[in-house]
């Protein structure tokens, strides 16, 4: 969701009296919606606090934008030339941009299934939450079905440290690779498929919900890419579906 659409959809919400009474914040815990947990793994009450302070005037985020707000940790041609193996995943640089640092992600149970939904979020907040609830990579890894990576699978957004702490063999990618920051980051990718934590996994799958000539060279290097009814697949350990072909 963009500023914009977040200013629309806030004064919606108040119109009709639906704000929320609480700060969408850590401090909730875990909410239960008719037998769906929701557990908020971020922002934290001090981040909005943080937020607040810099607008402190009633003037429309969208009005103050500025050039950093929003910004991907991502270079400005993408990354897709490079093999799996080039990237360099012990440096990390993370997103420093509060708004997205101050963004919703959540971890949602229902009827035994698990998604992990991480907004625009930084890892390190979330391997916080986390760890408060008893995950580390000391220990058995959080098990979901599926995991929408965080800004778009930009490489600031997402750390090998927050891959250490979890098991899952389904991401979901929402990017069409043709934007500003060129996301989605190849590299997320190499830090999925080289993560030693996820070995256990046989196949990767990852969803990516746009179609563009872009996102279909991002595994063509070395021939790792086979396309089959609008199906890429990276041999046996990574497949990434396009999910307009596959709605259609």
């Amino acid at each position: 969701m963009s500023i914009s659409q977040g200013d629309k959809l806030y004064n919606f919400l108040r119109l009709n009296n639906k704000l929320p009474k609480k700060d969408i914040t850590t401090d909730l815990g875990t909410v239960d919606r008719f037998g769906m947990k929701i557990h908020i793994l971020s922002p934290t009450s001090s981040i909005i606090t943080e937020l607040r302070d810099k607008y402190k005037t009633e003037i429309p985020f969208q009005t103050n934008e500025i050039e950093e707000i929003s910004s991907a940790k991502a270079i400005a041609q993408n990354d897709y030339n490079k093999n799996i193996e080039e990237f360099n995943l012990d440096r990390f640089n993370e997103d420093k941009s509060l708004e997205n640092k101050s963004s919703v992600s959540v971890l949602v149970e229902y009827q035994g299934k698990k998604i992990m939904w991480l907004a625009d979020s930084h890892p390190s907040v979330v391997i916080e939450s986390l760890t408060q609830k008893g995950y580390s990579v000391n220990r058995p890894p959080l098990v979901c079905d599926y995991v929408i990576l965080s800004h778009h699978a930009s490489k600031g957004n997402n750390s090998s440290s927050f891959f250490d702490m979890i098991k899952c063999s389904k991401y979901i990618i929402s990017s069409n690779g043709e934007n500003k920051h060129s996301l989605p980051d190849k590299e997320v990718l190499a830090k999925v498929i080289r993560n030693k934590k996820q070995r256990f996994v046989f196949t990767v799958l990852s969803f990516i919900t746009y179609d563009t000539v872009g996102l279909k060279s991002i595994l063509i290097l070395n021939k790792m890419m086979i396309i089959e009814n609008g199906i890429l697949s990276l041999s046996i350990l990574i497949h990434i579906y396009i999910l307009s072909s596959i709605i259609k």
